[in-house]
């Protein structure tokens, strides 16, 4: 009879041992998944600041030649005209997207999130001094089909993406946000 409930003990505890490693290997898979949409958004980004340059640089030059050649002057201002309203337009969405990752009226987002290993807790980002001991500036959050994304922008401007499935989230989200300073 002994020999049957130790024998019923380890395989119940291989079963649960595989099963957690597996639970493991689909959270890591996901995790460097994130990170790699992570790290391509920031490359995005900072292609899109390069481009900004580059195109205020060409925007100078084209100055500079309407300036010093006046025999096609009308053509080089028209040229110039709608050169500048494509940068404009570009500058315009870059400047959106970095706006969204850097400014944000949120102040804090409180949910309860089933987090492996611990089970269901009551979680909460908040701008100001983070549990890891950094000063968090921005918090910006988006809802998907399945998942909500919550970027967190830190002084060091280091940014971390933490993803909750929506099977994951229990109750209600709750979303402080900055009120608009306005007098009646």
């Amino acid at each position: 009879m002994f020999t049957f409930i130790t024998s019923l003990g380890a395989i119940v505890s291989t079963i649960l041992a595989a099963t957690y490693y597996n639970r493991s290997k689909v959270f890591l898979h996901k995790l460097v998944k994130e990170e790699k949409n992570s790290h391509t958004l920031k490359e995005r980004l900072e292609d899109g600041w390069r481009d900004r340059q580059e195109l205020a640089g060409r925007i100078r030059a084209l100055e500079w030649e309407q300036r010093n050649d006046t025999s096609n002057q009308r053509d080089l201002i028209e040229r110039l005209r709608t050169e500048a309203v494509e940068y404009r337009k570009e500058l315009k969405e870059a400047k959106k997207i970095i706006r969204e990752y850097t400014h944000s009226d949120i102040i804090s987002i409180k949910f309860t999130a089933h987090i492996p290993d611990a089970g269901w807790k009551r979680t909460e980002f908040k701008l100001g001094l983070g549990s890891y001991g950094e000063q968090v500036t921005c918090l910006h959050w988006v809802e998907q089909a399945d998942r909500y994304v919550l970027t967190q922008t830190c002084t060091d401007d280091e940014r971390k993406e933490f993803t909750y499935y929506k099977k994951d989230i229990a109750g209600r989200i709750e979303i402080a946000r900055k009120v608009a300073n306005t007098t009646h």
